[in-house]
Parts: C-alpha cells; sequence; structure tokens
C-alpha cells in the first residue's frame, strides 16, 4: 500500500494574523509591487504592526482595510508611511 505524505497540521491560530494579513497584501494587485514587497507585517497579542512606505495614501488606505479585514478593527497599529509626506 502507498502511505499518504504526513502533511503536519499547526494547530487553529498557529498561522500568525501577521502572516495571514502579509500573505493578502503580496495577492493584492490594486497595489504597486515595491509596496507588496516592502510592507513590514509583524504580530503580538492578537495585533497587527504594519511598518514601511507606501506610494500613496490610497495604498494605505488600502493596505489598512486589508489587516482590518483579517485581524478585526482595533487590532491593527498602523506604522506605514507614505513617501513624499
Amino acid at each position: 500500500s502507498v502511505s499518504e505524505p504526513v502533511v503536519e497540521q499547526a494547530p487553529q491560530g498557529t498561522i500568525s494574523v501577521g502572516r495571514k494579513v502579509k500573505e493578502a497584501i503580496i495577492a493584492e494587485p490594486a497595489l504597486s509591487s515595491f509596496t507588496r514587497m516592502t510592507i513590514g507585517v509583524s504580530s503580538a497579542d492578537g495585533t497587527v504592526v504594519l511598518r514601511g512606505h507606501v506610494m500613496d495614501s490610497q495604498e494605505k488606505n488600502l493596505i489598512l482595510n486589508i489587516a482590518d479585514q483579517i485581524a478585526g478593527f482595533g487590532n491593527v497599529d498602523d506604522q506605514l508611511k507614505v513617501m513624499g509626506e
């Protein structure tokens, strides 16, 4: 018999909220490739921290909306900077 490869299942909630937010940002086609690759996302105690530079306030708002949807409103620490401001 052929044995199935063992896939380690992480306990629910182990994949950090920060990682989910980062993956969603990378997958968002409306963001510039610069922004998708350079935004820093970390999480601690249920709060997602966003760091880095974005091209404009439109990108910043989009990233904040993505983070709010995943982490929950009020669980996002916005440290993003708009380039040129």
